[in-house]
């Protein structure tokens, strides 16, 4: 089973946006543990919201949070959401994908792009993707991998609802 990561670059850092991406996972095989989390900003525990809500409000803070899933048979593995140091927010999926999870993988991208109208996506391997917007659209552009070579290299699939999908952002993503 072959791994790939997908993240999407965002113009936003709220907090609403991170609670929607996790609730939209856990709608789709993704279970995460509730709980507080250590905080390196402050000597106390936060919840989740709390943290979200700081680092909304502090937009040259970067920091990244990881939600394992704990439904071991699902093919998505790890949700994440990276806060950068120039006011925007990368949300990554982790996921095993194979020829029957492959069409699962290709909704839930589509799903994403249309839910959170990206600035720009990017198929990455194991290593943490560039962590500042600038670097994220130019690693975007320079990688060569579109979402309709990635499905068609790794897949039998049609592509048929990916046929007007764009690379980068220039205008409304559509299907």
């Amino acid at each position: 089973m072959d791994r790939i990561d997908y993240y999407i670059l965002l113009e936003t850092r709220k907090a609403t946006v991170v609670l929607d991406f996790i609730e939209y996972c856990k709608r789709n095989f993704f279970i995460i543990h509730s709980g507080t989390y250590d905080s390196p900003f402050c000597q106390e525990e936060m919840t989740l919201e709390q943290l979200l809500i700081y680092l909304e409000n502090n937009v040259n803070e970067s920091f990244n949070l990881y939600w394992n899933n704990e439904m071991k048979e699902s093919f998505l593995i790890i949700i994440s959401a990276m806060f950068t140091e120039d006011k925007h927010l990368i949300l990554g999926i982790y996921c095993f994908f194979n020829r029957r999870t492959i069409k699962k993988l290709k909704k839930m991208i589509q799903e994403l792009n249309l839910m959170f109208e990206p600035k720009a996506y990017l198929f990455w391997g194991e290593d943490l993707p560039p962590q500042d917007s600038v670097s994220f659209i130019n690693c975007a552009e320079n990688s060569g991998m579109t979402v309709e070579r990635f499905f068609a290299e790794n897949s039998s699939c049609p592509l048929d609802l990916l046929l007007n999908f764009f690379h980068y952002k220039n205008s409304k993503y559509r299907y």
